[in-house]
């Protein structure tokens, strides 16, 4: 990729990151952007800053899943 693409990518990843923090949908952002949905949801990874990438290149949240959400049955067994 030529430098000046490089610009270009960067300038689109960094509109998307704006649009990110406004909570904006990925496939509205794609389409404005004319880039790919698949693309949007890579940067959104990347931005996300409470995902993180393990040792393995594998996603992992810094918090259980469990600890973001109260779990239903938990309620229901009390």
């Amino acid at each position: 990729m030529t430098a000046k693409r490089q610009q270009f990518r960067e300038r689109l990843r960094l509109q998307a990151a704006e649009r990110f923090s406004r909570g904006e949908a990925r496939a509205l952002i794609a389409k404005d952007l004319r880039v790919s949905v698949r693309s949007v949801q890579r940067w959104r990874q990347a931005w996300d800053p409470q995902i993180l990438r393990d040792h393995d290149g594998l996603l992992t949240r810094r918090e259980p899943l469990a600890s973001l959400k109260p779990d239903p049955l938990t309620k229901a067994r009390r």
